[in-house]
């Protein structure tokens, strides 16, 4: 199948602008996700020293004084309220992204139906003279099944499967910078 066949069902659902969005927030989505993660990392990788909190105020702006010095330091519940909202984030995006790509499918497979019924009812009469109806029904039937069933998962299974590679190939660079070159920080937190 060629892509030209893809790319008129992604269209059939959706405008150009929409397709855009729609991968805008699959990035975004996926982004949430890799951000509370990135977000654990840089909580578990503090001691438990870090998050004692001493002799806090708050006035228009967060006081607080340590015995380590001038330091700021937060309470645990900070770095848990801030992973909550990551992870809450993260449910209704992809949540959101579900029910979009559904909805995008569903929008193509009616609109493809529709095709195929127009062209089918639009084709000439030598056309069901040389093909039984039960073989034009049947292939019919199929295709609308692939369209309904089969493609939406396998696009969900594409974003998936684009994604990780992208995260993997990210992480390698990022490793490879800090062991070829570790006398610079990498660090992004």
């Amino acid at each position: 199948v060629k892509w030209r066949h893809y790319w008129r069902y992604l269209r059939a659902g959706a405008s150009a602008g929409t397709l855009v969005f729609v991968a805008l927030f699959l990035i975004l989505t996926e982004a949430c996700l890799q951000g509370s993660d990135y977000w654990l990392a840089y909580w578990t990788s503090h001691n438990k020293d870090t998050f004692a909190v001493l002799n806090c105020t708050v006035n228009e702006t967060l006081n607080c004084s340590s015995v380590a010095g001038d330091e700021l330091r937060y309470p645990k519940q900070f770095f848990v309220s801030v992973w909550g909202g990551l992870l809450a984030a993260c449910i209704v995006l992809t949540i959101g992204r579900a029910i979009g790509l559904r909805l995008l499918f569903l929008r193509s497979s009616q609109r493809m139906h529709k095709r195929m019924l127009d062209a089918i009812l639009k084709a000439p009469m030598l056309f069901f003279n040389t093909n039984p109806s039960g073989r034009v029904l049947n292939r019919f039937a199929k295709d609308t099944g692939l369209l309904d069933a089969f493609m939406p998962f396998m696009f969900h299974e594409l974003c998936v499967v684009c994604h990780s590679l992208i995260r993997s190939v990210l992480c390698t660079v990022y490793c490879v910078l800090c062991f070829v070159f570790p006398s610079h920080s990498y660090v992004f937190y």
